[in-house]
C-alpha cells in the first residue's frame, strides 16, 4: 500500500510539473508572438457573413482570427498585409473577458484586413466543416437550416428571440455540440453496421474513423474532443485491459491527457462544464441505476444545475429555477426525436419538407415554456463565494445528516441573492462602455444610475445584475440619444426602478413608462443621503444635446459635489453657471465625451473644479476626447481620467480617490 501511495504521489507531481511548465511555455509564446506578414498561413475555418467573413488561420498549434471581405476557402494558404489588433482587457467589472477567452482557446490575436494574397490551395480535412455547411445551405432553408447547423456542426445562428427563449428555459447547452451528439452518432452507426453483420472490432474501427472526421466537422470543439477521447479510451480499456478501468478512471485519464496537451483549457468554460457534468453523471449513475429513466434524468439534471451554478451564473447572472424540470422534457425530446431526426434528414434531405414542420413545432414549444419560466438573478461568484459554495457541497457529500448541509446551502443562496442589501461601500462607478455613458452612484444600499449606454449586449444591465442590484432608487436619462438611453428598456424590465427622471424636453418612448417623471430646471430631489438639483435645460435647445439634464449632486455625508453634464454644449454654459451660483464642484463628468463643442476653458475656469472624468465609448476610441478639451484641462491643472485609458473607474468616496482598472 505504501509503494502504491508513493507511485500515485510521484505520478501526480510529474503530471503537475508537466502541466505548469507547458502552461508557462504557451503563455510566454502568446505574449511574445509577432505576426509575420511575409509568411503564408493555412486557412482551417471559414464562416461567411454579409459584412466581414470570419477566417481562422493556423500557426503551429495556435490560431489567428482574420476578419475580411475577401473570398477565401478552407485549404487556402494566404499572406496577410496587416497586424494583430490590441484586445481590450475587461472594460466593465464582471463582464465577459474576450482577451482571456482568446488566450484560453490558443488564439494569438485578431486581424482586420482586406489586403490578402492567396498563395496556393490544398485539399485538407478541415474542409469537411465547410462541405457540411454548404450541403445544409443547399437542401435546407430558414429555421431548419439554422437548427441543423446548430446540432450538427455547432454553428449557432438563432434569432434574438429564439436565443432569449433558450436562455430563459436554461436549455442553451442542448445546442452546444456535446457527448449527447456523439452518443447518438455512435448508436446510429452501430445499429447500421449490425445490419451488415460487422463484428464488435470492425464497428469500433469504423466509429473511431467517423469520430475522427467529425472532429474536423466541428472544428475540434472541446466537448467533442472529450467525448471522442473517452470513447477511444473505452475501446482500449475493453480490448486491451478487459475493463480494468472504471468510467471515472477513463474520464479522469482523458481529463489529464487534454490538460497535458493544452493546459490553457483549464480556464476554458466549455471544458469546465463538459467535464463537471461528465463527472456528475458518472458519480450519480451508480446511485440511481435501478430507477426509471425519467427519474434518472431529473435527478442528474438537478444535481448538474446545483454543481454548475457558479459557472452558469457568471455567464448570464440569471437562472431559471424550473430548468431541471424543463431539461427533463427537452433532453428527452432532443435525444429521442429532434437530434436523431436531424441526422436522418441530413442523410436523406428528400424529407426536408417534413422536418420543417417538426422544427416549427419545436420552436413553438420552446417559446411556450418560456411563459412558465421562473428566473432569478444572482450576483457574480468571486473566488471566495465559489470556495464557500464548494465547501457546502462537499459537506453535503461527506456528512450523513444531509439536512444540515441543505439548510446551509439554502441559507447561502438566500444571503447571496440579497448581497447588495449588505453592501457598505460608497462610491461612483463610471463605466467604459462600447458606446456612450453610464454612471452608478452607490451609497450603501442606495443605487442611482445616470444614463445607461446604447444597450450593446446589455452591458449596463449585466453589470447591475453581477453586483446583485435588483432595485434602482433613481435613474436619470440625460437626453434622447441612443448612446445615453439605448439600454433603458431592458433595464426597466429586469430591474425595479423606483423613479425614472428625464428632461421636460425629452420625447423618448421611456417618457410613457409608469415610473417616469419630468424634471424642470431648479427642481430638487432630496433624501437622507443626497441632494440632486437640476441646473439645465431652461428651455428647449436647437439641438438634442442642449436638452441634456445637467445635474448637481451633493453627497451629504462627505459634503462632496459632482456635476453631471450629459452632452450639453457650450451653448448652455451660461445657464449652468448662473444656476450653479458659484457653489463648489469637486468632480465633473465632462460633457459630450470630451468633444470640442463643450467644456470651454472659461467654463472650466469658472466652476473651479479639480477632478474630471471623460467617458468615451470604445467605439470612439482614437476620435474622442478632443485635444482642445484635454489642453484646457492641462492649462487649468485639473486632474482628469479617461475611460479609454483607465477603463471603468471607481471613485471611492470614503477614501476620496479613484481606484483605477476596476
Amino acid at each position: 500500500m505504501k509503494i502504491k501511495n508513493k507511485i500515485i504521489i510521484i505520478t501526480s507531481v510529474i503530471i503537475l510539473s508537466i502541466f505548469v511548465v507547458h502552461y508557462i511555455i504557451i503563455k510566454s509564446y502568446c505574449l511574445n508572438y509577432h505576426f509575420d506578414s511575409d509568411k503564408a498561413y493555412k486557412v482551417v475555418y471559414v464562416e461567411k457573413k454579409e459584412n466581414n467573413n470570419k477566417i481562422i488561420i493556423k500557426h503551429k498549434r495556435y490560431q489567428i482570427y482574420l476578419y475580411t471581405k475577401c473570398d477565401i476557402d478552407v485549404g487556402d494558404y494566404i499572406k496577410i498585409n496587416g497586424s494583430i489588433e490590441e484586445i481590450d482587457d475587461v472594460r466593465i467589472k464582471n463582464s465577459f473577458n474576450y482577451k482571456a477567452y482568446l488566450e484560453n482557446n490558443l488564439v494569438l490575436g485578431i486581424i482586420y484586413s482586406d489586403d490578402i494574397e492567396i498563395i496556393k490551395h490544398k485539399i485538407v480535412l478541415n474542409s469537411l466543416s465547410s462541405i457540411v455547411n454548404d450541403y445544409i445551405d443547399k437542401y435546407f432553408k430558414d429555421d431548419a437550416n439554422i437548427l441543423l447547423k446548430a446540432l450538427i456542426i455547432g454553428r449557432k445562428y438563432f434569432s434574438e428571440d429564439i436565443n432569449n427563449d433558450l436562455k430563459e428555459n436554461g436549455i442553451v447547452h442542448l445546442f452546444a455540440i456535446s457527448g449527447l451528439h456523439v452518443s447518438i452518432f455512435i448508436l446510429l452507426i452501430s445499429k447500421l453496421l449490425s445490419i451488415f453483420k460487422f463484428n464488435d472490432k470492425g464497428k469500433d474501427i469504423i466509429i473511431i474513423i467517423f469520430l475522427g472526421l467529425y472532429l474536423f466537422v466541428t472544428n475540434f470543439m472541446i466537448s467533442i474532443i472529450r467525448a471522442v477521447l473517452m470513447y477511444a479510451l473505452n475501446i482500449i480499456n475493453k480490448h486491451k485491459f478487459k475493463y480494468l478501468f472504471s468510467s471515472l478512471d477513463i474520464a479522469s485519464i482523458s481529463f489529464i491527457i487534454i490538460l497535458i496537451i493544452s493546459p490553457v483549457y483549464i480556464f476554458n468554460i466549455s471544458f469546465s462544464l463538459s467535464y463537471l457534468v461528465t463527472f456528475i453523471i458518472i458519480l450519480v449513475s451508480n446511485l440511481i441505476k435501478d430507477k426509471n429513466n425519467l427519474y434518472q434524468i431529473l435527478l442528474i439534471s438537478l444535481i448538474a444545475n446545483v454543481f454548475t451554478l457558479p459557472i452558469i451564473i457568471n455567464m448570464n447572472y440569471e437562472i431559471n429555477i424550473l430548468s431541471p424540470i424543463v431539461n427533463v422534457f427537452y433532453i428527452s425530446l432532443v435525444s429521442s426525436i429532434i437530434l436523431p431526426l436531424s441526422i436522418i434528414v441530413l442523410v436523406f434531405p428528400i424529407f426536408s419538407f417534413v422536418y420543417k414542420y417538426i422544427v416549427d413545432a419545436f420552436y413553438y414549444f420552446i417559446h411556450l415554456t418560456t411563459k412558465i419560466s421562473i428566473n432569478i438573478s444572482l450576483p457574480h461568484f468571486d473566488h471566495y463565494a465559489v470556495f464557500i459554495y464548494l465547501v457546502i457541497l462537499i459537506l453535503f457529500v461527506m456528512i450523513k445528516r444531509k439536512g444540515i448541509s441543505i439548510i446551509l446551502y439554502l441559507l447561502f443562496v438566500l444571503i447571496f441573492y440579497n448581497i447588495s442589501t449588505f453592501y457598505q461601500g460608497e462610491n461612483i462607478y463610471f463605466m467604459y462602455l462600447n458606446n456612450g455613458e453610464a454612471s452608478l452612484i452607490r451609497l450603501k444600499n442606495k443605487n442611482i444610475l445616470i444614463d445607461c449606454g446604447d444597450g450593446y449586449k446589455d452591458e449596463v444591465l449585466m453589470y447591475l445584475k453581477s453586483i446583485g442590484i435588483r432595485k434602482l432608487d433613481y435613474v436619470f436619462i440625460s437626453h434622447n440619444h441612443s448612446d445615453h438611453c439605448g439600454g433603458i428598456d431592458n433595464i426597466n424590465k429586469d430591474i425595479d426602478i423606483k423613479h425614472l427622471y428625464l428632461s421636460r424636453y425629452d420625447y423618448g418612448d421611456y417618457r410613457y413608462y409608469k415610473n417616469s417623471e419630468i424634471l424642470d430646471v431648479s427642481d430638487l430631489i432630496e433624501d437622507k443621503d443626497v441632494v440632486i438639483e437640476v441646473l439645465a435645460p431652461e428651455r428647449e435647445g436647437i439641438e438634442e444635446n442642449d436638452n441634456s439634464l445637467v445635474l448637481y449632486f451633493s453627497i451629504k455625508k462627505y459634503d462632496y459635489h459632482i456635476l453631471f453634464t450629459g452632452d450639453s454644449t457650450n451653448n448652455v454654459n451660461d445657464v449652468i453657471l448662473n444656476n450653479l451660483k458659484g457653489r463648489e464642484v469637486d468632480l465633473i463628468k465632462i460633457a459630450h465625451h470630451g468633444s470640442n463643442t463643450s467644456s470651454s476653458i472659461d467654463f472650466l475656469r469658472e466652476i473651479k473644479v479639480n477632478k474630471a472624468v471623460i467617458m468615451v465609448g470604445k467605439k470612439w476610441k482614437g476620435t474622442l476626447p478632443s485635444k482642445e478639451v484635454l489642453n484646457n484641462l492641462d492649462i487649468l491643472g485639473i486632474d482628469y481620467y479617461l475611460s479609454v485609458n483607465d477603463y471603468s473607474l471607481i471613485y471611492d468616496l470614503k477614501k476620496d480617490r479613484f481606484l483605477k482598472r476596476s
